[in-house]
């Protein structure tokens, strides 16, 4: 019982190593922004968006 907790411990953790390259890549590529808020901060959000896309030229995606 002890032994196929350990291999399923070392299954998972291989996993995410195998994970935290493309992890990595993935958070240091600055194609976009995603920002979700609701319908209330439509108007201050979009400002803010067109404000930080002015300045840093990563275009901001709003759901």
């Amino acid at each position: 019982m002890q032994t196929v907790l350990l291999t399923r411990r070392r299954l998972a953790l291989g996993g995410l190593m195998a994970l935290l390259p493309a992890a990595r890549a993935l958070a240091a590529d600055p194609a976009g922004l995603l920002l979700m808020a609701g319908a209330g901060y439509k108007r201050p959000v979009e400002a803010l968006c067109a404000d930080f896309t002015r300045d840093t030229g990563i275009a901001v995606e709003r759901s």
